[in-house]
């Protein structure tokens, strides 16, 4: 069985994550600059502020131009969060997809 971590380890990676989210980086560049690896950063963020998935995490998107290049009718659907946008054809791969949320993911704060 795993050792527990102590409560001062805990309470020193939730300030560490506190001021990742404060500094406006991204987790990757936060890291780099403070000398952190990023799977640590990444475990203690999953461990200390566990994302609960519920009709809340969603967000209306409000009628915005879509680039033309992904105006065709039947073309598929296009998604944008966090200024992240991502065109699925109608014959999208969905392995690709998971492949990019994957890596988008390694990004999330």
């Amino acid at each position: 069985m795993p050792k527990p971590f102590s409560e001062d380890k805990k309470q020193q990676w939730k300030e560490n994550i506190l001021k990742q989210r404060e500094s406006g980086l991204s987790v990757a560049v936060w890291c780099r600059e403070n000398n952190f690896n990023i799977h640590c950063f990444g475990y203690w963020q999953k461990k200390l502020f566990p994302k609960i998935l519920d009709s809340s995490a969603f967000t209306e998107i409000k009628e915005r131009k879509i680039p033309e290049e992904f105006v065709r009718k039947g073309a598929g659907i296009s998604i944008e969060y966090q200024g992240i946008h991502i065109h699925l054809d109608k014959c999208f791969d969905s392995s690709v997809l998971k492949q990019c949320l994957d890596v988008f993911r390694g990004f999330a704060c």
